[in-house]
């Protein structure tokens, strides 16, 4: 022990209840000159800061749920691509990419195989008004089971007048005015 350092050379450990703190200003916990296992046992760590993950590692969550909770006011998640090359997320399941948000906005969702449901759109309860079938190459806009006529969807394209017509594709579809 010296005026500015203490060595610990052996395991060490904090008595339950109490805490092992670092004064107010700068200052560093530093690991990186070694390897091992940061684990807080069934405890919670807070970290009431900026925090980062350094470039080319991982972050990784094993079993069970893991939640991100936001701000109660505000954006609840905020993901940047600084560096505008590549994509700005990838979700997978477990390898197989499944959702991308890739760099300029375009989104490709596809399942690990193809499905009945592959992407569904619904009311508040489980009325579907929008779903695609990559089982059946099939794209259908509202609900077979309506039990009235506001749970019946309607389907509006777009409009134009005579004069403004589009340039005809095959199966297009306008509402001319």
């Amino acid at each position: 022990t010296n005026a500015t350092q203490i060595n610990l050379n052996q395991n060490t450990i904090v008595a339950a209840g109490k805490n092992l703190s670092m004064a107010a200003g700068a200052g560093n916990v530093d690991f990186s000159n070694s390897t091992g296992t940061f684990a807080s046992g069934t405890g919670t760590v807070t970290l009431n800061g900026n925090t980062t993950v350094s470039a080319g590692k991982t972050l990784t969550v094993t079993s069970a749920l893991t939640s991100l909770t936001g701000a109660t006011t505000g954006d609840a998640l905020n993901v940047t691509n600084s560096t505008s090359t590549g994509n700005i997320a990838v979700f997978s399941d477990n390898v197989t990419p499944v959702v991308t948000f890739a760099n300029g906005g375009d989104i490709l969702f596809k399942g690990t195989g193809n499905s009945t449901n592959a992407f569904v759109i619904q009311r508040v309860g489980t009325d579907p008004i929008f779903a695609i079938n990559t089982s059946l190459n099939r794209i259908k806009v509202g609900n077979d089971g309506a039990g009235s006529g506001a749970d019946t969807t309607l389907f509006i394209v777009d409009s134009a007048t005579t004069a403004n017509q589009p340039t005809g594709v095959n199966g297009g579809l306008f509402y001319d005015t």
